[in-house]
């Protein structure tokens, strides 16, 4: 270990913002202890750059006070930042939504690593017929290695692991911060979030308009079932194919349907009805 003096050390971003800030009053009680004590427990370093101890070097640099350092060897920055959230994950009172998205930093890291030990090992040596198996939904091995390693390094299920990644991309800051704070759960936050979504999808899709087919065989009329029967001549249906909706408040469309199909189906035509059990 080395003395050195608050002017000496670089910081780089990610590592200084990998873990979420100190709150005042915990700022506060640091800065006190070392004012007292002195910087008790050494800084981490890489060459010149601050990996673990960047409050206590802030302190430090306010209060021109010395401290030590420790230097350590890392192969990136991404090995450095790893082994930082290793050795302080404990110290943090995080939220299981926080150690999700610090885990989601190394990702890209586990994800390349996957793929060169899978290419390493000559990829996937499944036989062609155990590959068609699986060919409707696969999933590359290398994903189900990152997902687990990920969940792993976040002290979470992989399930939930999951669920964490899709929060980071899909939820709004107000949910994400009830999440860091433990206001919410993760798995309440996605059952509502996917709830919501599926809402707007169902929403898009029926103002979407209608492409109607440039072909002469057809010909489209978008009405109420008890207004079809004036954009048709009577007798003049083969078949009639629908759908109605199921609950009970919409029991009169049947009434509407049958008379309808009086009018249009021909002689030994049929209607095809699916319906519910309201």
């Amino acid at each position: 270990m080395t003395k050195a003096m608050a002017t000496s050390l670089q910081i780089h971003s990610e590592l200084q913002h990998l873990l979420p800030a100190l709150s005042e009053s915990e700022y506060a009680g640091l800065e006190a202890g070392i004012l007292k004590n002195g910087c008790l427990s050494p800084l981490i370093v890489w060459n010149d750059v601050v990996v673990d101890g960047h409050h206590r070097y802030t302190i430090c640099q306010k209060h021109g006070l010395p401290f030590e350092t420790k230097n350590m060897s890392f192969d990136s920055i991404d090995a450095a930042k790893l082994w930082a959230w290793q050795h302080q994950e404990h110290r943090r009172n995080l939220s299981l939504y926080q150690r999700g998205e610090i885990a989601l930093q190394f990702k890209p890291m586990i994800a390349t690593k996957a793929k060169q030990r899978q290419q390493a090992s000559g990829g996937d040596r499944r036989s062609e017929q155990a590959k068609s198996v699986t060919a409707t939904s696969p999933e590359p091995v290398e994903a189900k290695e990152t997902r687990q390693e990920l969940a792993d390094i976040a002290g979470v299920g992989s399930r939930t692991m999951d669920k964490v990644e899709y929060l980071s991309k899909h939820a709004d800051d107000s949910a994400k911060q009830k999440l860091r704070k433990g206001d919410t759960t993760i798995n309440a936050e996605y059952k509502r979030l996917k709830t919501e979504m599926n809402r707007q999808e169902r929403e898009e899709k029926k103002q979407a308009e209608i492409a109607i087919p440039q072909d002469d065989r057809i010909c489209l009329h978008v009405a109420p079932v008890a207004e079809a029967s004036q954009y048709m001549e009577a007798e003049s249906v083969d078949y009639i194919i629908s759908d109605p909706p199921y609950p009970r408040e919409y029991l009169h469309v049947y009434d509407d349907l049958a008379a309808f199909a009086l009018y249009a189906l021909k002689a030994g035509g049929s209607l095809i009805c699916m319906v519910g059990q309201s």
